[in-house]
């Protein structure tokens, strides 16, 4: 036993993701470096085909590159956050663009995290690690708060319950 090296297995372990990117060097690129990190990859070249994709594919992290034809990465990140539980979905923006505005632009649309192009692999994984954990970590918060809330309404039928029976004995 001693001198064995343990291993654990990451959380986010085979997590499935979502690379948006109209360039196809980009999401072939993108697409190893996760790989290579042990998730589930699929890709998309636009906003159509992801969101396409999203139900069928139900990733756990999308990656959105901001200028695409089409709908472009912004307002497909306005478009998961109005589905059905798309406010848990963590995003990060992957572009080249330079300017200075576009983190703002990136966060009002609902972004999560930000990277500039190019992208070195092990910041990539560090920040999807981030993400994965902050969502676990939101996910458990979450069921506690509904079982505090179950406990909460269990509590009051139990003092009417009591309230009743003292009022009619």
């Amino acid at each position: 036993m001693d001198g064995e090296p343990v291993f654990f297995r990451r959380a986010d372990h085979g997590a499935r993701i979502l690379v948006v990117d109209d360039d196809p060097l980009a999401r072939r690129s993108l697409r190893a470096m996760l790989e290579r990190g042990y998730y589930q990859v699929e890709t998309a070249e636009g906003g159509v085909e992801a969101i396409a994709l999203l139900s069928s594919y139900k990733p756990e992290l999308v990656l959105l590159d901001i200028h695409m034809p089409g709908i472009d990465g912004l307002e497909l990140c306005r478009r998961i956050r109005e589905m059905p539980n798309g406010d848990l979905i963590p995003i990060l923006f992957v572009t080249g663009d330079e300017s200075p505005d576009i983190h703002a632009q990136a966060f009002q649309a609902k972004g999560d995290d930000f990277l500039r192009k190019p992208v070195l692999a092990a910041e990539l994984i560090v920040r999807i690690r981030s993400l994965m954990r902050l969502k676990r970590l939101q996910a458990e918060v979450q069921a506690e708060r509904d079982n505090l809330l179950d406990l909460q309404k269990q509590r009051e039928q139990l003092i009417e319950f009591i309230v009743h029976d003292l009022k009619n004995p």
